[in-house]
């Protein structure tokens, strides 16, 4: 996942204001954070039947879900929420873009560490899948969450 540096975090807020999506982010990283909060309740609940001291495998979950069927409908449906409303964002990024194209040249420059002239000629599906990774990472994410509070 793309770890994003103070610099190139300033460069993704001013990116961000002129594209009008302050809001919108903040309202996307509660919204999130809710939802990973309700998902990291279910799991707890699930790990309370584990024994303790037992380790917690991918296959341990499986079978946990498979034996907490109402749990793994709900875990599911807030996985899909999850990926709506980043959907939803991205779709807005894409949007806004036209607003700051040069703004959103130089960021993406910065972060890929690539020229402007390449992130210009570079694959929209690649460029759109950076674009999601940044949103994604702990950096991008712990900034803005911070400048939230």
């Amino acid at each position: 996942m793309k770890t994003i540096n103070t610099k190139q975090a300033f460069s993704l807020l001013n990116l961000i204001n002129k594209m009008e999506l302050r809001k919108k982010l903040i309202d996307m990283i509660k919204q999130q954070t809710k939802t990973e909060n309700k998902k990291q309740t279910i799991l707890n609940k699930l790990y309370s039947t584990v024994k303790e001291g037992t380790d917690i495998t991918n296959e341990l979950v499986i079978e946990l879900f498979s034996q907490n069927i109402e749990l793994h409908e709900e875990y599911k449906l807030l996985e899909e929420q999850q990926q709506e409303t980043g959907m939803e964002f991205l779709f807005d990024i894409v949007e806004a873009l036209p607003k700051a194209e040069k703004e959103f040249y130089k960021a993406a420059a910065s972060i890929f560490d690539i020229t402007q002239k390449e992130i210009e000629e570079k694959n929209v599906v690649e460029v759109i899948q950076d674009i999601i990774d940044i949103f994604k990472s702990e950096s991008f994410m712990g900034f803005f969450s911070s400048m939230n509070k």
